[in-house]
């Protein structure tokens, strides 16, 4: 975002967007999830540093999806697209994403729909 303020409904939007539920978008920020339920709300702007860790957040799921489209798109043999379907399966995923701090099965969830929108006839499964 441009303005370093944020509206709760954006807040709300963004953090469905990456996958996050309020609990842990809170974890991800280091905040209380009183705050993260807040700015969801929109009772308060979430501060500027929050603003801009989410902007990372969402540019680097973006350079997620582009490489896992140009991975997949180059290389069928892999398909389909595998997601995990627990957190403890979280780890066992892709070592080339880089994301600048902890992702949720429902970021996968997105992400994987995301790659098989780029990719004509990409499918998802269950790792």
């Amino acid at each position: 975002m441009s303005d370093d303020r944020m509206t709760g409904a954006h807040f709300r939007a963004l953090r469905t967007y990456l996958g996050y539920s309020v609990a842990d978008i809170a974890d991800y920020l280091g905040v209380s999830i009183n705050s993260a339920r807040a700015w969801d709300k929109g009772a308060y702007s979430p501060p500027a540093g929050v603003i801009a860790e989410l902007g990372k957040l969402q540019a680097a799921t973006e350079l997620a999806v582009t490489y896992l489209s140009d991975h997949y798109s180059r290389n069928r043999i892999e398909w389909p697209m595998e997601i995990p379907r627990t957190a403890e399966q979280i780890d066992d995923m892709r070592p080339q994403i880089i994301m600048p701090g902890p992702v949720t099965v429902d970021w996968w969830k997105l992400v994987g729909i995301r790659v098989c929108e780029r990719v004509p006839g990409l499918t998802l499964e269950w790792a």
